[in-house]
């Protein structure tokens, strides 16, 4: 009887875990919300489920919303998704002095309509790249990013956000010898997918079909 009752329990936190995956993944794709902690807490409050253990990880969430995007998915869905990677493609050349590569959801097919264009770019000297923005006549604004290098190794990088005609962008500046090791991403702890101009252009050969992938 115990070991029934240990069964039922686990049973009921998996499917608990999965209602709040998905509630959280319907969060990210209709409101644009792009920070995963608060999404599948605002998804737990949601459903009135409040024990720790069964919330899910970011990668359950990643994965719902992969599954949500391609049930839910249009044309007008796919042409952004090109149209934005077709934007990147040209800001790349624009910065092509500064080593850009592209990461994030327009990279890995799963950019909406709230999505920016991330890239990573790489220099010792930050402010000849804003020297560069300003001679170009690029408003734009500096923040910055915490991100995880590598296991245990966390550091503040500058963050550069402008708009390229409709498209935000997000610009993660690196030192140079950052284009040796992509950091880890938040979701798997694995290394940031990041690709070349030749790779993104690449991208736009494929079919309507195979976009989101």
């Amino acid at each position: 009887m115990p070991h029934r009752r240990q069964r039922a329990n686990s049973r009921l936190r998996e499917s608990r875990r999965r209602q709040i995956a998905v509630e959280a993944a319907r969060i990210m794709h209709n409101e644009g919300m792009r920070d995963f902690l608060h999404a599948k807490h605002k998804a737990a409050d949601r459903l009135g489920i409040f024990n720790a253990s069964e919330l899910p990880t970011n990668i359950e969430i990643d994965q719902a919303l992969r599954e949500h995007q391609s049930l839910f998915r249009t044309q007008d869905d796919y042409e952004l998704l090109n149209r934005l990677r077709t934007d990147a493609l040209r800001s790349m050349e624009f910065f092509k002095d500064f080593h850009p590569r592209l990461v994030g959801p327009v990279l890995e097919g799963t950019a909406d309509r709230f999505s920016a264009v991330c890239l990573h770019v790489f220099t010792d000297n930050l402010e000849q790249l804003c020297h560069f923005l300003n001679d170009h006549r690029v408003p734009f604004d500096q923040t910055q990013r915490k991100l995880q290098l590598r296991r245990g190794v966390h550091a503040e990088l500058p963050v550069l956000r402008f708009t390229a005609g409709q498209t935000p962008m997000d610009m993660t500046v690196f030192p140079l010898e950052g284009r040796r090791q992509a950091p880890l991403s938040a979701i798997n702890g694995r290394p940031v997918t990041r690709a070349t101009p030749s790779a993104v252009e690449a991208l736009l050969t494929e079919t309507p079909e195979r976009l989101a992938g």
